[in-house]
């Protein structure tokens, strides 16, 4: 088995077994997490996606920090680090995986049922987490990074498969 065969396989295997593990928290927190019944369903959802713009700023500041750190400040002609390209591609994913969140997280919140709205917090939660351990993971080595990628393709992932059988009744 080839070296890169073998780091497919344990991708497979870390990525595999995280998703189980995430959706096996999810189901677990999912009692804990009933809603405040009489709220505004959209500015509930709307405070909530906050965290996601607060994530993606987060993630500015590091660019913008590693930039003065690195002295690149001219994007076009100075050398930029190899963790200065780790720090744009984090940035770079999750704004991405955020542009898909977004629209998915406020459709589930219009269609959940009153008595549930409180799995909009802890939807905001798994995603947050996924984004700050795969930023980290990142940090540490690219291949780290597939937790927390694993756990934000899985709330993504979620959402869509909610999404669809509430669409087709």
């Amino acid at each position: 088995m080839t070296r890169r065969s073998r780091l497919l396989l344990a991708a497979v295997v870390v990525n595999g077994t995280v998703s189980v593990i995430a959706w096996l928290m999810f189901w677990l927190a999912m009692p804990a997490f009933d809603g405040p019944v009489g709220t505004d369903r959209l500015v509930h959802a709307a405070g909530l996606a906050g965290w996601i713009g607060a994530v993606v700023l987060g993630m500015v500041f590091a660019v913008a920090a590693g930039r003065g750190r690195d002295l690149a400040f001219n994007p076009i002609d100075d050398p930029e680090s190899r963790s200065f390209r780790v720090l744009q591609r984090a940035l770079a994913n999750t704004v991405e995986q955020s542009i898909a969140f977004l629209p998915l997280f406020f459709a589930f919140a219009m269609t959940l049922p009153d008595q549930r709205l409180g799995l909009t917090t802890l939807v905001v939660w798994a995603f947050v987490v996924g984004r700050a351990l795969f930023f980290l993971g990142y940090l540490i080595h690219p291949y780290v990074r597939a937790p927390g990628m694993a756990i934000t393709l899985n709330v993504n992932a979620g959402l869509v498969v909610y999404l669809v059988f509430q669409s087709v009744g």
